[in-house]
């Protein structure tokens, strides 16, 4: 009964060390394999690396558009007494026609252009039309205001980019392109 026992014990030790061994032949395959992977893979980023460096930059033969922009002239100050500010365009491509939309405080100021509309108090309304189209940069208008009250004033155009609701620089094609415009901001002062 002991032979059997011993014999039985040295065949499951023999099982334990075949697959021990056995294991231990998988594992290094596997990361032989692995290895191997991870070598291609370096080599192959390397390769594309490599002929992307030879590969020229495209030049851009022209300007990119930029649409247009509309500044107010002066952008900042100090008025005691009615003041006039430009309104400048800037544009890349011809425009036809213009529609500005102002806001302003109206507690602050007071409009006194005639050829601009109030809408409403504190916005202002401007349009026109050109016989030749117009383009780079150029004044377009101006509009004056009237000092009422002490205090920090901020006249900006009403813009959205992409509405017609608002600001437009109009092209020929009725296309708005109007991308940026600026925002002015003055100190009012009264006697």
């Amino acid at each position: 009964m002991i032979a059997k026992a011993n014999y039985s014990l040295w065949v499951l030790c023999l099982i334990v060390i075949f697959q021990s061994a056995w294991l231990l032949v998988r594992i290094n395959t596997d990361a032989k394999r692995r290895m191997a992977f991870e070598q291609e893979q370096a080599e192959a980023e390397a390769k594309k690396a490599q002929t992307l460096a030879t590969v020229p930059e495209p030049s851009v033969g022209i300007a990119l558009i930029k649409g247009g922009q509309l500044q107010l002239e002066p952008n900042s100050g100090t008025f005691l007494e009615d003041f006039n500010l430009e309104i400048w365009a800037e544009t890349d491509r011809p425009i036809t026609k213009i529609d500005l939309r102002i806001f302003y405080p109206a507690q602050l100021l007071e409009l006194v252009s005639d050829d601009w509309t109030v809408d409403k108090k504190g916005v202002a309304f401007f349009s026109s039309t050109f016989e030749s189209p117009k383009e780079g940069k150029f004044l377009l208008t101006e509009i004056v205001f009237k000092p009422l009250a002490k205090g920090e004033a901020k006249v900006e155009f009403d813009f959205t980019k992409e509405s017609l609701l608002d600001s437009n620089l109009i092209t020929s094609e009725n296309s708005d392109i109007l991308e940026d415009v600026g925002v002015g901001e003055y100190f009012i002062e009264v006697d």
